[in-house]
């Protein structure tokens, strides 16, 4: 299969999750009940290694980032080069690699066996879409993921960042000041950028695991190459939309 003809059945998978999470029909209670048993996976299982990535982004991003500007006297461009910086590109891009890698990769095995052992087959003759039951809400579980835990990441690596350069005299800006600044650096485009990113990251490592797992062409293939290709190109897709997505916005 060509790249072209790949993407285009990425995109008609994603079009697909979509339209069928949108209506109020889909959601049965199986659906429901696989929804948060994912999201129990995604969110509550991966939230200890979120919450320690994120401290450690913000020691050493925002807290070495407030030290330098203070040197320079630059305390007043944390909007131009902190925010941006973590807000558009490094938040969106680190989540997204935990949300594959916790989710999108164990979608993707459970998935890929289940095809393989005919389970697929088996709920389709018993009347049952393999498609809503499975691959909707797992794919809406991640893009609530990705979303909820940006928010948070982006919380606790500027709280741990103000509070380290605050502990280590780096930074003289005071805690009102320092949210204030945050909140206005951020701007009416980055309360865009990051949903945006949050949706399409998300609904892209959804897409590209369903995919990858779904292909019948894939048959001969063992399952742990089947995984190293679904996360490499979980990998290329949530670059791509990240890239794609900083350039229109």
């Amino acid at each position: 299969m060509s790249t072209a003809n790949w993407l285009l059945m990425l995109f008609a998978v994603a079009t697909a999750v979509m339209r069928q999470a949108l209506r109020p029909v889909t959601w049965r209670r199986p659906v429901r009940a696989e929804f948060w048993r994912f999201m129990d996976l995604v969110c509550l299982r991966n939230l200890a290694a979120m919450l320690v990535t994120a401290a450690l982004v913000g020691l050493a991003v925002v807290s070495q980032g407030l030290y330098w500007l203070e040197q320079f006297g630059q305390q007043g461009a944390i909007g131009e080069v902190i925010v941006f910086v973590m807000v558009r590109e490094i938040v969106p891009l680190i989540v997204g690699l935990l949300v594959l890698g916790s989710g999108g990769i164990v979608h993707l095995g459970e998935l890929g066996a289940m095809r393989i052992n005919g389970q697929l087959d088996a709920l389709d003759r018993q009347g049952v879409d393999p498609f809503l039951l499975l691959v909707v809400p797992r794919v809406v579980a991640m893009i609530v993921a990705v979303f909820a835990h940006s928010i948070l990441f982006i919380i606790i690596a500027f709280l741990v960042g103000y509070a380290m350069a605050q502990a280590t005299g780096a930074t003289a800006i005071a805690p009102a000041q320092f949210v204030i600044n945050l909140l206005s650096a951020i701007g009416n485009n980055g309360y865009l950028v990051l949903p945006a990113k949050a949706l399409a990251i998300g609904l892209t490592i959804g897409a590209v695991c369903s995919l990858t797992a779904m292909d019948r062409r894939a048959e001969g293939i063992a399952g742990e190459t089947l995984t190293a290709r679904g996360f490499i190109r979980g990998i290329s897709g949530i670059l791509l939309v990240s890239t794609l997505l900083s350039l229109a916005l």
